[in-house]
């Protein structure tokens, strides 16, 4: 197997010694690996077993007792109005006993992949930026997810209701709160300036698909009162940019008067403003960024004073940077967990699960979109129909023998062999399309299970016209999961093993992305994403079409159409309904290749670090200001 390495040098990290050998953090440890979590999927099938055929989907098999139900995403069953929330209480933390002093004190530094330019003009922030804005609580969202729990409370609002339609949501927005470095009060002047910047065209800005398509106005009413008018009642769209502290497509709202008054570049590379309880001072590109808690914060004061992030691209350099206390926190890998114990340091398994996939690109297949758009370039760049799992997109057999490759590739996927060898047991067999957390909870059956089969995987090569197999590059993007370069290396190693002749390519995602954006990518692409509650997949991910920035590499029309049924549900059991019709699409066709869903780990210094307690739905490190001193 060829590997080809195109990460970035490893930023020299002033404070990292090289007392400690970068040996210490490999996986030598002969202790007894910890048990799997009790949420793990079957087992997939032994090798050889005969599976089901990748045909078409069985008729669903009634769901097993389903675990606590999601909260409801939908404001229409309230008869077109949603009860307002009240404002979550401040959590009880006595910073003056603990730290001895009345206010924010102190500095907390923390290990991250990469820390990308943290610019402040919507349009112009893409996924990397907003993970920055957000982890590190400069910028905020309308609403949050609750500590410990899958609700939702409010934060720049205290309120919102939908009027009888269900196309007028107004939201009462909280007042008072501050723009940091005194560009004034946030007023619904910002929020309108902030989402019209968000939806813009040419914006890069991620998960802008149904504000694109749905608001037709954000109105001021007042200072304190905003209005998002829609064309059309839309299930989904009060959650699809609202909710934080999570990364990519939230909405962050920028102070007005600030753009207007530095001009919109010069404000995207100044480092003022936001509403969080800290901003920014100081940020050098691949190195580090530097945060300052904001004294008396709205929602809720950090107990440090300074959080100081080092971007330290190799998991081996961070956890030696954690072992030798020189970072007070980083992102764990699964084989680390003996070192982090025998070195007086705490593990903690943070909230959700991060989802592993391999997109198997180029099958762009859309000429229009949905509403009738035409797709512009098209073909795509990346689209060559002789690619063996694109196909010809105007020949139905053609498309078959592709999905029988897709699925070759499912098939020849060791999961639970990751799971135990490279995740530690930190992990379990994927669902189908981005089904994690409580989703998965909810949702999962065994008829979406893959078996692990590399015969029949051969034979399904055989019978598309592959019997000598054929060369497959997977990109392996990097920054979400410590482990992405192993489980991408074991990916490989498995398709090669039903004749594949693969290669990987190591980069990291924002390395990546322009490529994705652009459609130029019609390879394999190996992919991790930050724990996530596994909350509405069709407002993200599965949404990706001709409209956004972003997708994962292939545009097809009938998920979208599934989808745009699910738009218009109005009742829990429509959208569950819909969502198995969904998923039987997804597990049929491969389009996704679901791999593990991993659950992450932290690895902190008891002597800085009391207790942190996160937001559900947060992936990464993220929420310093719930950070307590022991």
């Amino acid at each position: 197997m060829k590997i080809k390495t195109l990460l970035t040098s490893t930023a020299i990290f002033a404070l990292l010694t090289l007392s400690i050998s970068l040996v210490a953090c490999s996986s030598d440890s002969t202790a007894e690996a910890p048990a799997a979590p009790a949420s793990a999927a079957p087992a997939a099938p032994a090798a050889g077993s005969s599976g089901s055929a990748p045909g078409a989907p069985a008729a669903p098999a009634k769901p097993a007792p389903a675990a606590p139900a999601l909260p409801a995403a939908n404001p229409l069953e309230t008869g077109g109005q949603q009860a307002a929330t009240q404002p979550v209480a401040k959590p009880n933390i006595e910073y003056v006993a603990k730290t001895g002093s009345s206010g924010p004190s102190g500095t907390l530094r923390t290990a991250e992949t990469s820390v990308a330019f943290p610019g402040t003009v919507p349009r112009d922030t893409p996924c990397g930026t907003q993970n920055i804005n957000h982890h590190y609580g400069v910028y905020e969202t309308p609403k949050y997810w609750g500590i410990g729990e899958a609700v939702i409370v409010p934060n720049l609002t205290t309120s919102w209701s939908y009027d009888e339609s269900a196309t007028v949501l107004t939201m009462d927005l909280k007042k008072g709160v501050q723009f940091h470095n005194d560009w004034g009060e946030m007023t619904s002047a910002d929020w309108k300036w902030s989402h019209d910047s968000m939806i813009s065209d040419g914006s890069i800005h991620s998960n802008i698909f149904i504000s694109k398509a749905r608001v037709q106005e954000v109105k001021p009413v007042g200072d304190h009162t905003v209005e998002f008018h829609l064309d059309k009642p839309n299930i989904f769209f009060i959650n699809s940019q609202m909710d934080g502290p999570g990364g990519c497509g939230s909405l962050e709202i920028v102070s007005k008067n600030r753009v207007e008054t530095l001009g919109e570049e010069e404000a995207h590379l100044d480092l003022s403003g936001g509403t969080g309880p800290f901003k920014f001072v100081e940020w050098t590109a691949g190195d580090k960024v530097i945060v300052e808690a904001v004294s008396d914060h709205h929602r809720q004061t950090s107990a440090y004073q300074r959080i100081e992030a080092y971007e330290i691209k190799e998991t081996a350099t961070q956890m030696a940077a954690l072992l030798t206390k020189q970072v007070d926190v980083a992102i764990a890998p699964p084989t680390s967990v003996d070192k982090i114990t025998n070195h007086g340091l705490v593990l903690q398994k943070m909230n959700g699960g991060g989802y592993n996939r391999l997109y198997p690109q180029g099958k762009f297949c859309m000429e229009e979109t949905l509403d009738g758009t035409v797709v512009d370039p098209y073909p795509r760049p990346a689209y060559d129909p002789s690619i063996p799992w694109v196909g010809d997109c105007d020949d139905p057999d053609s498309l078959e023998k592709a999905r029988l490759v897709r699925w070759a590739v499912s098939m020849a996927i060791d999961r639970q062999s990751i799971v135990d060898n490279i995740l530690n047991g930190y992990a379990r067999p994927a669902g189908p399309a981005e089904m994690m957390g409580v989703t998965y909870e909810k949702y999962y059956q065994d008829k979406w299970s893959v078996p692990y089969d590399p015969e029949k995987a051969k034979q399904y090569l055989k019978d598309a016209g592959h019997a000598d197999g054929f060369e497959a590059v997977v990109h392996v993007t990097t920054g979400y999961n410590p482990s992405e370069i192993e489980m991408g290396e074991a990916i490989a190693q498995m398709m090669i093993a039903i004749g594949i002749d693969t290669s990987i390519e190591v980069l990291t995602y924002k390395g990546y992305r322009p490529s994705v954006v652009a459609r130029e990518s019609g390879d394999f692409w190996f992919r991790s994403s930050g724990a996530g509650l596994g909350l509405n997949p069709e407002i993200a991910m599965l949404r990706r079409n001709p409209h956004g920035a972003f997708n994962p590499g292939f545009e097809v029309r009938e998920p979208l159409e599934i989808i745009a049924e699910i738009d218009q549900c109005k009742t829990a059991e429509c959208i569950d309904t819909l969502r198995e019709k969904q998923w039987d699409w997804w597990h049929n066709d491969q389009q996704i290749i679901g791999v593990v869903e991993s659950y992450p780990l932290m690895g902190y210094n008891p002597e800085t670090i009391g207790t942190w307690d996160f937001p559900v739905g947060g992936s990464g490190l993220n929420s310093f200001e719930y950070v307590t001193k022991p």
